[in-house]
């Protein structure tokens, strides 16, 4: 009877045990979702700061070499625009007041992961945008003379092929509003580095040829026959019987 007893006392408890043991759960689980959003405000934060920081190179150059200037008086008298920067954006102000070397340590690897996950991003923006303006060259040549036409209304009317491609292409547009000129740049060595890819690869080709020519001068007879059939420089058997052209093959590609 007693065991009894104590069994159905069992049971009645278990019941509150498995409520607090959720509640000490739940209580647990809150943390981790202010602690994700702290992630997400300290990754805005930095964004923002990384922008800035772009934005004016002269002062991320003084604030990555000496963090603490961003809270010397004199340094904020002298550079206006984080002046009123920090005065926009008291979080931010606030970390760098709390540890400014740990929140430029944040910034310095928020950069560098920016850069490596962005570049691909990056790279597609400026193709996109380097195509629009190799089909539309007089708007080219404005822009390139004048980043900020891109973003003046009056500019987007008698140019609506610009208008239409930025309506379409949000991200750009932001790019060119928010800095015209870096933008500009980043188009332009694009355009210089694209064209070097291209020159670069034409050079490779003709390298391959001149090689494989000077292979088929020295080698008649599979000269004759890749020149009657060229499917033959691919073939297994081909290659098999003919070693030295496989080992040539190997080392270039073969014209197309």
């Amino acid at each position: 009877m007693r065991n009894k007893r104590f069994c159905l006392g069992l049971l009645s408890v278990t019941p509150l045990l498995l409520v607090g043991q959720g509640l000490r759960a739940q209580s647990q689980a809150a943390p981790t979702n202010r602690e994700f959003q702290d992630n997400d405000t300290s990754r805005r934060e930095l964004a923002q700061f990384d922008q800035f920081l772009d934005s004016h190179p002269e002062i991320a150059e003084q604030l990555r070499k000496d963090p603490s200037l961003a809270e010397r008086e004199q340094f904020l008298k002298t550079h206006p625009a984080l002046q009123t920067f920090l005065q926009s954006q008291p979080g931010i102000r606030q970390d760098l007041r709390q540890d400014p070397n740990a929140f430029m340590r944040q910034e310095n690897t928020f950069d560098r992961n920016e850069t490596r996950f962005d570049n691909d991003g990056r790279r597609a923006q400026l193709a996109e945008f380097d195509r629009f303006l190799d089909s539309h060259p007089e708007i080219a040549e404005q822009l390139r003379k004048d980043p900020s036409l891109a973003d003046k209304e009056q500019f987007l009317k008698t140019h609506p092929a610009l208008q239409t491609y930025l309506q379409n292409q949000p991200e750009i547009r932001q790019d060119l509003r928010q800095n015209p000129e870096a933008f500009m740049r980043q188009e332009n060595n694009f355009d210089r580095n694209d064209r070097n890819e291209v020159r670069l690869d034409y050079d490779a080709r003709r390298a391959h040829q001149t090689e494989f020519n000077r292979f088929l001068d020295d080698h008649r007879e599979i000269a004759e026959q890749v020149r009657k059939d060229p499917s033959l420089a691919d073939k297994d058997q081909f290659l098999k019987s003919h070693p030295a052209l496989g080992r040539t093959s190997d080392r270039i590609r073969r014209p197309s």
